[in-house]
C-alpha cells in the first residue's frame, strides 16, 4: 500500500490517490497467513495505524475482524 506508481521496484500494489509526500511510495504491506491471520507491517518511518495501534518502520500488527487502516487521510477497512 502506497504511492508509488512508477518503477516496478517501487510501485505499491493498492495505490493511494494524491500527492501527500508523507506517504511513501510503499507505506505498508498487507499479509495473509497460511492460518488465516491478516498482518500489516510498517514499511516507512511515519505512521501507520492498525485498528488503533501505531505501527512504525519495521513494526507488525495483526488486522482482526472489521480491523481498519489508517494511512493519514486514508482508511482502509476489513469487512
Amino acid at each position: 500500500v502506497g504511492r508509488g506508481d512508477g518503477d516496478a521496484k517501487k510501485t505499491a500494489n493498492l495505490r493511494l490517490p494524491g500527492d501527500n509526500r508523507k506517504i511513501s511510495r510503499t507505506h505498508a504491506e498487507i499479509a495473509l497467513e497460511e492460518n488465516g491471520e491478516i498482518w500489516v507491517t510498517a514499511l516507512h518511518k511515519n505512521p501507520t495505524i492498525v485498528s488503533g495501534q501505531v505501527i512504525r518502520n519495521g513494526e507488525r500488527a495483526k488486522l482482526g475482524a472489521d480491523g481498519e487502516i489508517l494511512i493519514y487521510d486514508f482508511t482502509l477497512r476489513l469487512k
